[in-house]
């Protein structure tokens, strides 16, 4: 059994199925907080199944013709419980939050209604197809929405694996209800783990380890490697929408694993740079020259990859200029212009929000999954603090030289791209432009 090095009592305890148990205990509330990860999301589907996961995990609460909604909720109701299915590229969870008095009845419930071979419903099955149709028409209308798909789907070579996770028309066309219970079947099969906190009882704990019995791990799904496209030079791909008076553009590319020793600097870089309105990013573009209504940088963390990207959108009129002006900024600023000032305020911010991130038992339990799917150090938090406090402008600026090549980007740009694009190749800023003539994954 595990300690974590946290002042709060939490524990780690392996099952006999090869699973984990985490524990988090809080008595101050009859409540418990339970989540079931499955290691397994949309990453895994084929060109057969591509969205089913999604899909899913909207069905299993809708109800089946043996357990209709309106008695799936009231069930729910007489015990007080609120339920919910999530899932994304890695992963599959149940979330729950249950009085204590009926966390057995709860564990029960969820093993006859969600676990068994479920009867799904034909029509609502049609209709979530429906709406993941009608999800894709809205992405292919929304500039955002759009580049966000175009560069996960240029850096990801896996077609599903990017901003979208409901698959295409063509994949939603061919699914079939039978789809669902063989996609259940497989995912209760791959590397799982549960979290519990809160009042839970000696009693309640093995009731969860009698139902966890019930799953026997097949599918080593957990470290499925994901194909990443690495850029060499500034490269631009623009998909043209001439109705557009602005131009939304992405830039970015694949960053360093989790694991890396720098992963810190990474994550402290990106606060300083753009998360928020207060950053470097949002006070140069939108602030001082007014091309953008917003503009940040992102993080995003994947079980196998990480990805730093940034995004703004000016009018077509500044759309060299403020190109030219981003990319020397991301240079300097990596290369040798970290103000100090900044950086101070930055890790202020940083150690002020801090303890915020244990403050709760829910936090808590969030910050444990986390800490599980992603494959963080378990001392990841406590290092990330320590190295808030010690670095400098110097210390970063190194690191970041190593994790960073400013020159090395992919450039998504949505708009209307053709009227200045004589422009963008005499500008000799790009290596290559590449015009997005089809968008099959949307199709």
């Amino acid at each position: 059994m595990t300690k974590y090095n946290w002042k709060e009592n939490i524990t780690e305890e392996s099952l006999k199925n090869n699973t984990t148990l985490y524990k988090v205990e809080d008595k101050s509330i009859p409540i418990i907080y339970l989540k079931l990860v499955f290691e397994n999301g949309a990453l895994t589907e084929t060109e057969d199944n591509l969205g089913i996961t999604s899909l899913l995990s909207q069905m299993l609460l809708n109800g089946n013709n043996n357990f209709p909604q309106k008695e799936l909720n009231l069930e729910l109701d007489k015990m007080g419980a609120s339920l919910s299915i999530a899932s994304g590229y890695d992963y599959f969870a149940l979330i729950a939050r249950i009085p204590s008095e009926s966390f057995i009845e709860f564990i029960a419930f969820i093993e006859r209604v969600l676990f068994g071979n479920i009867d799904f419903n034909e029509e609502k099955f049609n209709i979530s197809k429906n709406k993941a149709k009608n999800l894709l028409t809205m992405i292919k209308d929304n500039e955002s929405y759009l580049s966000s798909m175009i560069f996960s789907n240029i850096l990801f070579k896996n077609k599903n694996y990017g901003l979208l996770s409901s698959g295409n028309s063509k994949s939603l066309e061919k699914l079939k209800i039978q789809d669902l219970n063989k996609r259940l079947e497989y995912i209760k099969k791959s590397n799982h783990y549960w979290l519990i906190a809160g009042d839970y009882s000696h009693k309640d704990i093995n009731s969860l380890k009698e139902f966890s019995n019930l799953f026997h791990v097949e599918n080593d799904n957990a470290n499925k490697k994901i194909d990443i496209y690495n850029p060499e030079g500034f490269e631009l791909y623009y998909y043209q929408k001439s109705d557009k008076s602005k131009v939304n553009i992405i830039l970015g590319a694949p960053s360093i694993p989790l694991s890396d020793k720098n992963i810190n600097s990474m994550l402290i870089f990106n606060k300083y740079f753009g998360s928020d309105f207060t950053s470097i990013l949002p006070q140069e573009i939108r602030e001082k020259n007014g091309w953008s209504y917003y503009a940040h940088s992102e993080f995003s963390l994947y079980k196998n990859a990480t990805l730093f990207s940034m995004e703004y959108a000016p009018d077509i009129e500044n759309l060299l200029v403020s190109m030219k002006y981003f990319k020397n900024l991301l240079l300097n600023t990596v290369t040798n212009n970290i103000e100090e000032d900044h950086l101070n305020f930055t890790k202020k911010k940083i150690l002020n929000s801090y303890n915020f991130k244990f403050s709760t038992t829910v936090k808590k339990l969030s910050l444990l999954s986390d800490l599980k799917l992603y494959n963080y150090p378990k001392n990841f938090f406590n290092d990330y603090k320590s190295e808030v406090l010690t670095t400098n402008k110097k210390l970063l600026s190194e690191k970041l030289q190593k994790i960073i090549n400013p020159n090395n980007q992919v450039i998504v740009m949505v708009g209307d791209i053709e009227s200045k694009l004589e422009e963008l190749k005499s500008s000799k800023l790009f290596k290559k432009i590449t015009k997005i003539e089809r968008l099959d994954y949307l199709d």
